[in-house]
């Protein structure tokens, strides 16, 4: 289209018309002219390039935009997750301390009796304590805290001696043991 054009502009210049050329004029004539021709191809396919590159520039940025867009919305999840995982976990937290608290707040049974005699025979000395039965969820340690809240000094290895348990042993609920009290 445009080599039509520079073609219209060499006819009106009269570059094609000149009156008595000589032969190497008249050939400096054609090869200026397919210089511009050629120059003139260029320069539409250097536009129509940028056409091009400026319609892939702007579908580019419009991807661009959707992405930050998208972008943002996923940080506004994250952060909504990451807060309602943090209310979950205080909630847990809460709920197991208040399950901890009565579980080694409840009140021992207080029931004194006396020890059975040891199975060796050593000793013929009674010991006084009370009988315990384990509730579900309770450990030697729980239990030991729960009477030395109640003013009963006891350790765990006294608990764990008394009741011939083994290194490691756990304690079933409903099973029933002696708690020994210290004079």
């Amino acid at each position: 289209m445009k080599r039509c054009a520079v073609a219209a502009c060499f006819a009106a210049l009269g570059v094609a018309a000149l009156p008595a050329a000589s032969p190497s004029s008249i050939e400096d004539a054609r090869i200026d002219r397919e210089r511009v021709l050629r120059a003139a191809d260029k320069l539409d396919f250097l536009s129509s390039q940028m056409e091009n590159l400026q319609g892939e520039v702007a579908k580019l940025r419009s991807e661009t935009d959707a992405l930050r867009s998208e972008n943002e919305a996923l940080k506004r999840s994250m952060q909504e997750l990451t807060a309602a995982q943090a209310a979950d976990r205080q909630k847990l937290l809460d709920e197991v301390s208040q399950i901890v608290a009565k579980s080694t707040s409840a009140k021992p049974a207080k029931t004194e009796v006396p020890a059975a005699p040891p199975a060796s025979g050593a000793s013929a000395k009674q010991e006084k304590g009370y009988k315990h039965i384990v509730e579900k969820g309770q450990t030697v340690t729980a239990i030991t805290r729960a009477y030395n809240a109640q003013g009963v000094k006891v350790t765990a290895d006294d608990i764990i001696r008394a009741n011939n348990l083994g290194p490691g042993a756990i304690v079933r609920a409903g099973q029933e043991i002696f708690i020994p009290k210290k004079d």
